[in-house]
């Protein structure tokens, strides 16, 4: 997988984490709301990362954005293939 693909959703995870010089996360220091996740706490997904592993804030932000990848993948299958459907009846 091409690296750019991943620019979006690093991005998005950073603006998510919170940062330790201020305690808040970019989002909220900007819009003054927490920012809303694109998944639940339920999604299989979130439950089958390795958070375990997680030790620094690299760490976080690197599953944070394989996690937010992977859903933007599942999505877009899931778009075509809604189309698909829709293009048969």
């Amino acid at each position: 997988m091409d690296d750019v693909q991943y620019l979006n959703p690093a991005l998005y995870a950073m603006r998510m984490t919170v940062a330790c010089q201020t305690g808040l996360t970019p989002f909220y220091s900007l819009y003054g709301q927490r920012p809303a996740f694109p998944f639940g706490l339920d999604d299989p997904k979130w439950q089958g990362l390795e958070w375990d592993s997680v030790t620094d804030r690299s760490d976080l932000l690197t599953i944070r954005t394989l996690q937010i990848a992977e859903r933007d993948e599942n999505l877009d299958c899931a778009v075509i293939s809604q189309r698909t459907t829709r293009q048969r009846t």
